[in-house]
């Protein structure tokens, strides 16, 4: 459906366990803002530019945020992460300007900053757990508009705490 500027709404199957990458990525009318919790995949970019999702949560089985599975999605106000998460990957929230609040289960090990990009997060707590803080950039810095034409500055970021004992990497400009 990838492309897809006019689909609205779709139903997907109570037992459909995979949403490959791109699969939705720029139905910019779509307004499905829940996953059956059969799904325990879902690929990069699977729900990138769908403009009109406000809500969206993740299902329990899901442990991997897919690179920019959400990016440029810029009325999403409201993120559930499933509790058993583990890897929130680069650029997944990227352009969510509209996005304020995202609480990050305990269960998060990995976090690629870049994921926060250009939305609205004023204040990102990164659990007890994580042990890796990656840039998720390919070393650029996370934080400034690096992408000719893409304009989702990070104007509101003002606090990140760090949570964990047991980090033992920051990458490279994962701050920057």
């Amino acid at each position: 459906f990838d492309g897809n500027v006019k689909l609205k709404i779709i139903k997907l199957p109570e037992k459909l366990q995979i949403i490959g990458n791109s699969a939705f990525g720029g139905c910019e009318k779509l307004e499905i803002n829940q996953i059956p919790e059969s799904v325990n995949s879902i690929g990069e970019c699977a729900f990138q530019g769908c403009m009109n999702i406000k809500k969206f949560i993740f299902p329990r089985k899901i442990k991997k945020i897919g690179d920019a599975v959400l990016c440029s999605n810029r009325e999403i106000r409201n993120i559930k992460l499933p509790l058993n998460l583990k890897i929130i990957s680069a650029l997944a929230f990227h352009g969510c300007k509209n996005l304020k609040q995202l609480n990050i289960p305990k269960s998060v090990t990995i976090v690629n900053m870049s994921a926060f990009s250009g939305s609205g997060l004023k204040k990102i707590d990164l659990p007890k757990n994580v042990e890796s803080i990656r840039n998720g950039d390919e070393g650029q810095r996370v934080f400034e508009c690096v992408y000719p034409g893409v304009d989702f500055p990070t104007k509101n970021l003002r606090v990140i705490e760090i949570q964990s004992k047991k980090l033992t990497k920051i990458e490279k400009n994962s701050f920057g």
